[in-house]
């Protein structure tokens, strides 16, 4: 009884992998074209009991670093393409009273599929992420997608 369990669970193993073999034999398809603009936005408030208001997006066709600055915060977006790690996009937010890092996040692309985030709400390949002023009860609030 053993042994057949065994010859199963390796010809079930066996035949997941045979499957992903066969799947990752589909031509690449590029993650960007060159239409394909990285768009993400950032909202900030002085308190969680206010609204939050769109402190400006940042708009990248190309890999570059850019970043924009409120009085709580430092938002600041580095996309890269390169050869060995790939396609990846880093947020930064930092403190603009003291300049620490107060939250990084990486995010890493697969050439060959495109960018999808399995959940609804139109918050971008990210979700929505907030960060907290250490000093003060700021909130900045961003997204990332691809137009």
């Amino acid at each position: 009884m053993k042994r057949h369990a065994a010859i199963v669970m390796a010809g079930t193993t066996f035949g997941l992998v045979g499957c992903a073999v066969a799947r990752s034999s589909t031509p690449a398809t590029p993650l960007i074209s060159g239409a394909r603009t990285l768009v993400c936005q950032a909202s900030t408030r002085p308190s969680v009991t206010v609204k939050p208001e769109l402190l400006d997006e940042i708009r990248m066709s190309e890999p570059g670093d850019r970043s924009l600055t409120s009085k709580a915060f430092r938002f600041r977006v580095l996309y890269s393409d390169d050869r060995y790690d790939g396609r990846t996009v880093v947020a930064y937010v930092y403190s603009a009273s003291t300049g620490k890092l107060l939250a990084e996040t990486l995010f890493q692309f697969d050439r060959q599929q495109a960018v999808a985030n399995q959940f609804r709400g139109g918050h971008g390949f990210t979700g929505l992420h907030y960060v907290y002023a250490p000093d003060s009860d700021s909130e900045l609030q961003y997204i990332c997608s691809f137009d």
